[in-house]
């Protein structure tokens, strides 16, 4: 019975793949080990993708709720199992496999709101410094902290997609996730770090393998990662992004533009990679255009006087008798 159910999973993994999807090989991976979990679930309790009924969704959807080695699940990875097994059963529906859905019965759980995680501000500067005797981890560095770049989209990178300006600079055409395109200014000293890479050729993966083939996003993170860690240096390549969209955001106070800038698709999703406090320096401008030619109240510039607790006798309004 799992058997054939597997075979079903990846039957549906697969049209994912040729359908509008388009998942990357990690989410691959990972719904696929979440629906091959489900399977060998109903399996324990007697039924298969076929015959399960709501009450065996209820239980997978309580038992969901602790990770395998017993530890509490995160709300956001309970919803990852919910979604893959909501996407399976809708598709089992559909191609009339089944014709129930029993999975409505899952509900998605409330994750608390993210917030921004910028990391420790010492850290970018620490990281280049530590970076400085490895060209390859160092461009990467600088493409996350001076571009924004996610680590999917350095590994996807291609010289094709790189324009010069004329001017020393660039625009990296970026394809980000889902497979979506943004344009990115690539500044003159951020390009001259890059120029090692692009060798002078006119099409291929920017960054490879020693045998020329691409590297897998997967692998970029996980060796920045690592190297960061042997550094003593805790913070994310992700984090260094929220780095990249705070600092931005001090610059250049256009939120749409700063949308673009970050491949998101709303200002909400800005405002959850940007830490944002209020600064003296706008604070005084505006007190300044405020109480410029302003009359001040009678005794003040003198000290620190307590008003009187009486108030003073209203005086009639301009035009008006007393």
């Amino acid at each position: 019975m799992p058997r054939r159910d597997h075979a079903l999973v990846e039957r549906y993994l697969l049209e994912c793949q040729q359908g509008h999807r388009r998942w990357r090989p990690t989410t691959l991976r990972t719904a696929r080990g979440n629906l091959r979990w489900l399977v060998e679930h109903l399996a324990g309790q007697g039924v298969d993708l076929r015959t399960a009924k709501r009450r065996h969704l209820k239980v997978w959807g309580r038992d969901i709720r602790l990770r395998r080695d017993g530890e509490p699940r995160s709300e956001s990875s309970e919803n990852t199992l919910i979604t893959h097994t909501a996407g399976l059963f809708d598709w089992l529906v559909e191609t009339k496999i089944r014709r129930t859905d029993p999975a409505r019965v899952l509900h998605r759980v409330r994750v608390p709101e993210r917030q921004p995680r910028p990391g420790p501000k010492p850290d970018p500067h620490r990281a280049l410094v530590c970076a400085a005797a490895n060209e390859l981890y160092f461009t990467w560095l600088v493409m996350i902290l001076c571009l924004g770049a996610r680590c999917c989209e350095i590994a996807w990178a291609k010289v094709e997609d790189i324009e010069l300006d004329g001017e020393g600079g660039a625009l990296w055409y970026c394809m980000g996730k889902r497979n979506k395109e943004r344009v990115i200014p690539v500044p003159a000293g951020v390009l001259r770090e890059l120029a090692p890479f692009l060798d002078g050729r006119s099409s291929g993966p920017v960054f490879t393998h020693s045998d020329g083939t691409a590297l897998d996003p997967e692998r970029v993170s996980r060796r920045l990662r690592d190297f960061l860690k042997a550094n003593r240096i805790y913070t994310t390549p992700h984090q260094f992004r929220h780095r990249f969209s705070t600092d931005y955001g001090e610059f250049d106070g256009n939120i749409f533009r700063h949308c673009r800038v970050m491949g998101h698709d709303t200002p909400e999703q800005v405002m959850k990679y940007t830490a944002t406090t209020a600064t003296m320096r706008p604070m005084r401008q505006l007190a300044e255009r405020r109480l410029t030619g302003v009359p001040r109240p009678a005794g003040r510039g003198s000290g620190h006087r307590r008003p009187s607790s009486t108030p003073a006798e209203a005086e009639p309004f301009p035009g008006r008798s007393a």
